[in-house]
């Protein structure tokens, strides 16, 4: 066909072109057709079908059996990077779900300094109304004044005590109460505007406390009581 094509063009009558194969010394560009191997099929686009999970959205390619081999090949090779990876990120894995299960504690902890600043003077000097003003105002207790707070003193592991069974038992709910008095120094406001200076007047008591506890931390400072008589 192409043959006659080019008579045509050169202004002769088309002749005849044979339907018999050319032969093989034809024409000096002439290639012999190859034929299709094996490995030549893995570099066609795959037939498309339809999948149910081509319908929900999700692509699905197939591979013929070369790329399949070629991708099994490289996996085998990837194992010891992957077994590697999976070495080096287990202790890290441990440490963060570690670090998990450690979380409430540290807020427990974070919680008891907290009630300790608030609540917790060992050995306290005066107190009076002068001990109330000048402890709440270092504890920064005063911006705005607070109402009423109390100033626990002596051990503070006969505090924590309380959260056990040692020193404390159940009382209303989540609370725990103390099985023994403490001296304590209760600072009322005095009224009057919220803002610094603030003003308190101080009372002196022996008394038994109910606290919060976490994790067997004290973290609130809820009343305190006058001890029942034995």
């Amino acid at each position: 066909m192409i043959l006659a094509l080019a008579d045509a063009w050169e202004g002769q009558p088309p002749q005849a072109v044979s339907s018999r194969p050319l032969s093989s010394g034809r024409g000096l560009n002439y290639k012999k057709a190859r034929t299709p191997t094996l490995l030549s099929f893995a570099f066609l686009p795959a037939p498309h079908r339809p999948y149910r999970e081509e319908e929900a959205g999700e692509k699905q390619t197939l591979l013929f059996p070369p790329f399949y081999l070629f991708l099994q090949t490289c996996s085998e090779a990837e194992e010891p990077l992957l077994e590697e990876m999976v070495m080096v990120l287990s202790p890290l894995f441990f440490v963060f779900m570690l670090g998990l299960g450690l979380t409430p504690l540290t807020l427990a902890q974070d919680d008891y300094r907290s009630f300790l600043l608030k609540h917790y003077d060992p050995t306290p000097q005066g107190r009076d109304d002068r001990y109330c003003e000048r402890m709440m105002r270092q504890r920064m207790l005063t911006h705005p004044c607070k109402d009423v707070n109390t100033f626990v003193h002596g051990n503070s592991n006969d505090i924590k005590a309380i959260c056990d069974d040692e020193n404390g038992k159940p009382y209303d709910g989540n609370l725990r109460i103390s099985k023994s008095p403490f001296q304590i120094t209760i600072c009322k406001h005095r009224g009057g505007s919220p803002r610094p200076p603030c003003r308190y007047r101080a009372t002196r008591a022996y008394r038994v406390i109910a606290i919060g506890c976490q994790n067997g931390w004290p973290t609130h400072f809820q009343e305190s009581f006058i001890p029942p008589r034995q």
